[in-house]
């Protein structure tokens, strides 16, 4: 009797571990599917604004923030659609998803603070303290999953991937994850501000306006997918532990290279409308399109061109090839 009552559990058990497997393996699939979708939708945009820009600091970030998540995402991909991985790959596997995570949201936040440093006229008084609170957090967060001491392990064939098998520690990787909340809540406040002080002395910056409203839309995606992740942390089981995690390293590439693409699309849309005016032509009365004169800027000096707020580069403009 005890050994079939033991036969039922087992079967159980391994009931229980295929159905949280397959659902973490199609979580990230949906996560990869999506990745690739957006880097193939933006590969046209990222060409215009991204690759024929000058190497700089936000280019580099752009591209370590991008291309991250997906090189992340394939090793998953290739660990997770697998079999028989040893304990010691599985054990690595999961403390270098786990730091590469929290990497990617500080990469994510970083694109962020770039925002809240230009909305606030580049005042490090305000956003040096901002983002040592995203850089505090970060590190706190790491030392806790570190602390939590896991243990994973990959199971019997013919089921593929690594799972986690356990926490010595489960209350620190637990509430790790409330540290990211508080980093993405501080971004956030500042960015409220800020669209209080717009409505407040109702400037009509159509630049400032979609910064602050871009970055709402990227605060309110993480938020709601961190909040979603520490509720399935609390609640479930430790093999649904990573439904949501995919989903957590490609909004901050999905979005947070949106964020950047579209900051430098419309500078330059409301830098050319300024002067998409007619102006008087050295002829006296007779006009012609500002645009015409960008067709001279070949011959024109590089320090006569209009320069892009960020990087200080060259922006490209019609007619500069």
């Amino acid at each position: 009797m005890d050994s079939s009552t033991d036969v039922i559990q087992d079967i159980a058990s391994l009931k229980a571990l295929a159905i949280a497997l397959f659902s973490s393996k199609y979580s990230l699939l949906g996560a990869y599917t999506v990745l690739v979708y957006d880097i193939t939708l933006m590969l046209s945009d990222e060409m215009k604004y991204i690759w024929r820009r000058e190497w700089s600091s936000v280019k580099r970030l752009y591209m370590v923030n991008r291309y991250l998540a997906l090189l992340i995402q394939t090793i998953d991909i290739g660990i997770q659609f697998t079999e028989g991985h040893s304990q010691r790959v599985c054990q690595h596997y999961w403390l270098y998803r786990f730091a590469l995570t929290i990497t990617v949201l500080i990469m994510g936040a970083s694109i962020l603070t770039i925002r809240v440093h230009a909305v606030y006229r580049k005042n490090w008084k305000i956003t040096g303290p901002v983002y040592a609170v995203i850089i505090l957090c970060a590190s706190i967060c790491a030392a806790l999953v570190y602390m939590s001491e896991l243990e994973a392990n990959s199971p019997d064939p013919p089921l593929p991937g690594c799972y986690i098998q356990s926490f010595k520690h489960p209350f620190f990787i637990i509430n790790a994850w409330i540290l990211p909340l508080v980093g993405e809540s501080v971004l956030s406040s500042a960015m409220v501000y800020k669209a209080w002080e717009l409505w407040r002395t109702k400037q009509n910056s159509v630049l400032l306006t979609n910064i602050v409203y871009d970055s709402l839309i990227y605060y309110i995606s993480i938020f709601v997918l961190l909040v979603t992740n520490f509720l399935i942390w609390q609640t479930q089981p430790v093999n649904f532990y990573l439904l949501i995690v995919p989903w957590l390293q490609i909004t901050p590439c999905v979005l947070g290279g949106r964020l950047l693409i579209n900051m430098r699309q419309r500078y330059r849309d409301e830098t050319l409308a300024s002067v998409d005016q007619t102006e008087t032509s050295t002829y006296g009365r007779f006009k012609r399109p500002v645009q015409e004169e960008y067709e001279l800027q070949k011959y024109m000096p590089a320090s006569s061109l209009p320069r892009d707020l960020y990087t200080g580069s060259s922006i490209y403009l019609p007619g500069s090839d």
